[in-house]
């Protein structure tokens, strides 16, 4: 390796991970997942990563909440009862092959629109500002609205 980056292939210590060395993949909205769930293809788009060397990797959006979803089945929904278990389908495979990968969880706020899902829902947002993607306003999330999305 070039003595311009002598660390790049060193382990780095990220709280209480280590990773092998400081190649990260930045979340990637590959759009693979149906249903809600990490496909097939998912996995094998972070596979292939970890296999060429990756020592980070990190998950494109894992929604947190109905209030969140787009009505987009191509992201993962990480609220769903049974998305632990897609998880760690993903994380097992990736760790196969020395990798690590960190998710990245989010909540879209009022940057979606209320009849975007399956059925029509009140958006929630860290306040009642309109939103510049859609034009919604959403409710402005209470105490109890913000323990619920922790839970």
């Amino acid at each position: 390796m070039s003595s311009e980056y002598p660390h790049l292939l060193s382990p780095l210590t990220i709280g209480s991970t280590e990773v092998r060395n400081r190649i990260m993949q930045t979340a990637r909205a590959k759009m693979y997942s149906q249903n809600g769930h990490d496909s097939q293809r998912d996995v094998d788009y972070q596979v292939a990563r970890a296999k060429g060397g990756a020592g980070l990797l990190i998950t494109r959006n894992r929604l947190v909440h109905p209030t969140s979803t787009t009505g987009n089945q191509r992201f993962m929904w990480a609220y769903l009862k049974d998305a632990v278990a897609t998880n760690q389908r993903l994380t097992s495979a990736v760790h196969d092959h020395g990798a690590k990968i960190f998710e990245q969880l989010n909540h879209f706020g009022g940057n979606a629109t209320f009849d975007s899902a399956d059925d029509i829902r009140v958006l929630w947002g860290p306040s009642n500002g309109k939103s510049p993607s859609y034009g919604e306003m959403p409710k402005a999330m209470e105490r109890e609205d913000i323990q619920e999305l922790i839970a």
